[in-house]
């Protein structure tokens, strides 16, 4: 999960030094997006008491304290602090891992309008992406205060209120390369106060992480003519535009992160027809594009539409969809087709003509059956005359596979098919390094041996891929690399297969460069 940080955080420049020094948050704690908050001097008697209140509704989490920095070790956890609610509700701290431990509070609600106390302490082996919170659903929308917070590890109080510092006299990345380099963001990091923020400057793209997939823009709960949510959506867009920077759209259709009732209709097994599937895709496309135009350079139309078996993906309701309207063989890829020409479509009709559209896929990295499939859909594409400008290969990738060889031979086969006697052109759009082994799917973290060995294996191997990326640029192959993260402490990869601690992207989760960064600036 992604979180912003209490505006109460201060933020020192230091004028005409190369590092800017951060104080996270009020008392080193974190708050979803979602949600507004304020710092009252005093409040019932007490002093320096952080005030929050839903944004309609709070998230999963009121409150997050990032457990990273103890990730491979067994530890005591405890928190004690006074909560004031406006209105009845339980105070549940938790930690994020497989059992949910409880580590202070209970699920009975305490009343309003008074002080109460919680205190409590686990034990508990410490995984990579898990924060202590304190839980939402318990929490009944009520407006709450905080005051006299205590977080300890080992029985020792923790200093929340830490610095971090961020060296700006680094070279900006994209500077260093001909092709354009971006980055996904998070919603937290376009607060000033995240230290992340910090670092978008090394990038001239960004992609928003989560806040333009479907269910983050389309109504909640989902009807055909309810209102869409675009406040976290418009944030970025106002950030690129304020900072010279262009903004990379994902995603217009996917089978992932799109409200349930979306495919939901008269059909069969209570589905969609393919009918009200087309007129809810159409009618989402033109709503995005009547709301950014051009303002969106390119746009992600459809994502993940093969399976990793070389066939339409099955647990695509997309796909079961197109299989419940009798298509068969390429024509159950029709939906990707009309997506194309819808968004061609109504990109033009508002003011974005210039938006180049995209084809985005993982798993295409190396030949294979679903390479192989791609190809044909792409083929398929082509000759009933979608709109297609490129592919976006995500490069989700391991320190050890796939070959920089075999990822260049993939960008070359698809960029040999034209449209319009044009070669498509490749996006890597989702680029980041695992430090796990394909074969290491339940490990957790890594021994200090085994980091020693493959931070440099990984190192070495962001230097070549770039090198092979600035070749496909010269040879008008490729026109864009995104990293899928801003710093490792936030990478998705904490938490997929499974909770663990993983180092994948090019800043440490103290937000300095890593030697893939260095070595990615070194001779250029």
């Amino acid at each position: 999960m992604k979180f912003k940080q209490i505006r109460k955080a201060v933020v020192f420049f230091i004028i005409a030094a190369i590092a800017v020094i951060f104080s996270v948050s009020w008392r080193g704690l974190a708050i979803p997006s979602g949600t507004t908050d304020r710092v009252h001097e005093s409040f019932r008697g007490k002093s320096n008491v952080l005030q929050v209140s839903p944004a309609g509704s709070y998230g999963w989490a009121v409150l997050t304290f990032d457990l990273s920095p103890y990730a491979g070790r067994r530890v005591e956890v405890g928190i004690s602090m006074d909560v004031w609610l406006d209105s009845p509700g339980a105070v549940v701290w938790q930690i994020n891992n497989s059992s949910w431990p409880v580590i202070a509070g209970g699920f009975s609600d305490l009343a309003a309008g008074q002080w109460h106390s919680v205190r409590g302490s686990s034990t508990l082996a410490v995984q990579g992406g898990n924060v202590l919170f304190l839980s939402a659903p318990q929490f009944k929308n009520a407006v709450a205060y905080f005051a006299d917070l205590s977080i300890t590890v080992n029985g020792e109080v923790v200093n929340i209120e830490r610095e971090i510092v961020i060296d700006t006299s680094l070279p900006a990345l994209h500077t260093k390369w001909p092709f354009k380099v971006g980055v996904a963001v998070p919603n937290d990091a376009l607060s000033q106060a995240n230290p992340q923020n910090r670092l978008l400057r090394h990038f001239n793209v960004v992609v928003a992480e989560n806040v333009m997939k479907p269910n983050e823009i389309m109504p909640n709960p989902w009807t055909p003519t309810g209102a869409y949510r675009w406040t976290n959506a418009d944030r970025l867009v106002s950030y690129a535009a304020a900072n010279n920077t262009q903004v990379r759209g994902h995603v217009l259709v996917w089978h992932e992160q799109t409200p349930e009732d979306f495919f939901k209709g008269s059909g069969t097994g209570g589905r969609a027809t393919i009918d009200e599937l087309y007129a809810r895709m159409e009618n989402h496309i033109k709503i995005v594009f009547e709301k950014y135009g051009g303002r969106i350079s390119w746009w992600d139309v459809c994502n993940e539409v093969v399976g990793d078996n070389g066939a339409p993906r099955a647990n695509s309701l997309f796909t079961q969809i197109m299989n419940d309207a009798g298509k068969r063989g390429m024509d159950r890829y029709e939906y990707v087709l009309k997506a194309f020409q819808w968004a061609r479509q109504y990109a033009d009709a508002n003011g974005g003509r210039a938006v180049k559209l995209y084809l985005t896929e993982y798993g295409i990295e190396t030949s294979g059956a679903k390479l192989n499939e791609f190809l044909r859909l792409l083929d398929y594409l082509i000759a009933n005359n979608a709109p297609i400008d490129g592919v976006g290969i995500q490069g989700h990738i391991r320190f050890d596979s796939p070959s920089v060889r075999d990822l260049s031979r993939s960008i070359d086969s698809i960029t040999a098919k034209q449209r319009g006697g044009n070669n498509l052109v490749v996006q890597v759009c989702e680029l980041d390094i695992s430090l796990f082994r394909g074969n290491e799917g339940s490990k957790r973290t890594l021994t200090d041996r085994e980091l020693n060995t493959r931070l440099p294996l990984q190192t070495a191997r962001y230097r070549e891929l770039f090198d092979m990326f600035e070749q496909k640029y010269n040879e008008g192959k490729l026109e864009m690399v995104l990293i899928w993260g801003v710093a490792d402490g936030h990478s998705w990869l904490n938490y997929f297969p499974i909770q663990r601690t993983d180092y994948p992207l090019l800043f440490d989760r103290s937000y300095s460069p890593k030697p893939a960064y260095n070595e990615l600036i070194r001779g250029r």
